[in-house]
């Protein structure tokens, strides 16, 4: 694929990258937690179990979430072929301080514009048209990463489209970050929690988002609203008040 391929085959191209970076973890984490459901049943967060109609519903909003982030992908191509970014291919442009750093700064980036634009789209103006389709998994699976509205997946891509007119990023930290973010989303709606019980109290993990924290998100609709850290949820009074109980009564080590 390059600028002398025709649009459709750089739309398709792009296309199936990101049915493959949503399909391929998504299938991976799902069969983890569905063949193993059995001996994972204590680290279970929600004792309501999934439905097939549920996972159908899932994996159609989230196909069509793929379906318009590969338009806007396609649009992003061009203005990166066409020189219009603050995109670079020389690793040494900004040195290799800047070039690794880079990805944590996209990480904090992120997590900003996705607590904002997530807690805009809770208000009642915007939710229904935006949000409400999420929000159909009170119990959500690995297969409801992408569930989104059409609407809302605009705005999940439109982070990328600020980034690479504003921020200088290399293509590899870009691609590396994208397949990052959809294994830690969809690590978080998977509905059991994986991590130790004592993750949400250590000095060097207590400032990261476990499973719990984005389940009780979708379990309680007003709390928890941040994607990686939980630095604005602390900071806006957002947290849920029993997320760290909720966490060590499911973590791994926790009694049953």
């Amino acid at each position: 694929m390059n600028e002398n391929s025709s649009l459709t085959e750089i739309w398709l191209a792009i296309l199936a990258i990101d049915l493959f970076r949503y399909l391929i973890p998504a299938a991976a984490i799902f069969s983890l937690v569905w063949l193993g459901r059995k001996v994972l049943q204590k680290y279970r967060i929600q004792a309501t179990p999934w439905r097939a109609t549920q996972h159908i519903r899932e994996i159609a909003f989230s196909l069509s979430t793929a379906v318009i982030f590969s338009i806007i992908g396609t649009a992003l191509f061009f203005a990166i072929t066409g020189g219009y970014t603050k995109i670079y291919t020389d690793r040494e442009q900004y040195g290799a301080i800047y070039y690794y750093a880079s990805f944590f700064l996209l990480m904090v980036l992120h997590d900003t514009y996705f607590y904002w634009s997530h807690r805009l789209m809770h208000a009642k103006p915007l939710y229904k048209l935006f949000h409400k389709v999420h929000h159909y998994s009170r119990q959500p699976s690995p297969w409801a990463a992408y569930a989104f509205a059409p609407p809302e997946a605009v705005v999940q891509a439109s982070f990328y489209l600020i980034m690479v007119f504003t921020v200088p990023f290399h293509p590899a930290i870009l691609f590396a970050y994208l397949i990052f973010m959809i294994v830690r989303n969809i690590w978080g709606h998977m509905g059991y929690e994986l991590f130790p019980r004592w993750f949400v109290k250590s000095r060097f993990t207590f400032w990261s988002t476990a499973t719990t924290h984005h389940d009780l998100h979708h379990e309680t609709f007003n709390y928890n609203y941040a994607l990686y850290f939980t630095w604005w949820d602390h900071w806006m009074r957002t947290e849920h008040p029993e997320y760290a109980e909720r966490f060590r009564q499911n973590a791994i080590g926790a009694s049953k």
